[in-house]
C-alpha cells in the first residue's frame, strides 16, 4: 500500500502531465481559429459543470461534504485561492501579448522558488543546501529548455508574468490549507466558479471557436484541465506546498516533449540538456525524501 506522500507525488505528477498536455492542444486550437480566452472560458465552464454535478451527486448519495457546512474561514481561504489562481492565469494570458511565450513561461515558473521562500519564511520548511540546490537546478533546467532564441523583455509583460507567478504561489500556499479541509471536487468547483466570474468580462466579444480538428483539441485541452486541477488539489491535500510546487516543474517538460512529438518542433541539444536537468532534479528529490522516510 502506498503512503500518503507517495500518493501525493503521483497526484502531482498526474497534474503536471495533464496540465502540460494542454499547451500542445491549445496551440492547435489557435492555429485553427480559436483563441486563448475561448480556451479559458470553456475550461472554467466545463470544470464548474462537471465538478458541480459530482458534488451534487455525492451529497445526494450522502458521500460528499455539505456546502452549508463550510465555515467562514474556510470560505475566505477558498475565495483567496480561487481569485489567486484565476488572476494568475489571466495575467499569464495577458503577458504573452507583449513578451515571447518562452520568457513568460520561465518567469511564471519562478513560483516554485517563491513557494519555497514563503514556506521557509513561515517556518514550514528548513532550507538546506541540498534543497536549495534542487530547486535552483530545476529552474536552470527550465531556463535551458524554454529559452531558445532572442530574449525580448518588455516591462508590462514581465510584470504580468511575475504576477501570474505570485498567483500560483498563493494558490499552492493557501490552497494547501483548504485542500486538507475540502475534498478536491468541492474545492475545484468553487475555484472554477470564481474563475468563471473573473474571466467573463475579458471574454465578452472575444470568443472564437476553432474549426474541425480544433474542436477536438479544445475538448482534449478542457479534459486535461479538469483532470489536472483535480489532481493538483489532491496533491496539495497530501504534500507540503513546496514539495507539490517542485514536482509541478515537470509540467513545462511535458509541454516541450509533446510539442516535439506532435507539432514537429525540434529540440536543440541545450533544450535536451535542460529537460534532463529538470528530470534529474525531480528524481533526486524523490530519492532523498524516500531515503529519509525509510531511515
Amino acid at each position: 500500500m502506498i503512503s500518503r506522500f507517495q500518493a501525493g507525488v503521483l497526484f502531482a505528477l498526474a497534474a503536471a502531465t495533464a496540465l502540460g498536455a494542454i499547451t500542445t492542444q491549445a496551440k492547435i486550437v489557435y492555429i485553427l481559429g480559436g483563441n486563448a480566452l475561448t480556451v479559458m472560458l470553456i475550461r472554467f465552464v466545463s470544470t464548474a459543470l462537471i465538478t458541480g454535478c459530482i458534488v451534487v451527486g455525492r451529497q445526494y448519495w450522502g458521500a460528499g461534504q455539505p456546502v452549508s457546512g463550510a465555515g467562514r474561514g474556510q470560505l475566505r481561504l477558498t475565495l483567496i485561492t480561487g481569485v489567486a489562481w484565476s488572476a494568475g492565469m489571466i495575467c499569464y494570458l495577458l503577458s504573452v501579448q507583449t513578451v515571447p511565450v518562452s520568457i513568460a513561461a520561465l518567469l511564471f515558473y519562478t513560483y516554485p522558488l517563491m513557494v519555497l521562500g514563503v514556506s521557509v519564511a513561515a517556518g514550514n520548511v528548513r532550507l538546506s543546501a541540498a534543497l536549495g540546490a534542487l530547486f535552483l537546478a530545476a529552474f536552470v533546467g527550465l531556463g535551458l529548455a524554454l529559452l531558445n532564441g532572442e530574449i525580448i523583455l518588455e516591462l508590462k509583460g514581465v510584470a504580468l508574468a511575475l504576477l501570474a507567478a505570485v498567483g500560483a504561489t498563493l494558490t499552492f500556499f493557501i490552497g494547501a490549507r483548504v485542500a486538507r479541509q475540502v475534498d478536491p471536487f468541492t474545492l475545484t468547483f468553487r475555484v472554477s466558479v470564481i474563475g468563471l466570474v473573473m474571466i467573463l468580462p475579458f471574454a465578452q466579444g472575444h470568443i472564437a471557436f476553432p474549426d474541425g480538428t480544433g474542436l477536438v483539441a479544445l475538448g482534449g485541452a478542457t479534459a486535461c484541465y479538469v483532470i489536472g486541477i483535480l489532481c493538483q488539489f489532491a496533491a496539495l491535500s497530501r504534500l507540503a506546498p513546496a514539495s507539490a510546487a517542485f514536482i509541478l516543474n515537470f509540467e513545462p517538460v511535458v509541454s516541450i516533449l509533446l510539442a516535439s512529438g506532435f507539432l514537429g518542433e525540434l529540440l536543440t541539444w541545450r533544450q535536451w540538456l535542460g529537460v534532463s536537468l529538470v528530470l534529474l532534479a525531480l528524481l533526486a528529490s524523490t530519492w532523498i525524501r524516500e531515503s529519509r522516510r525509510m531511515n
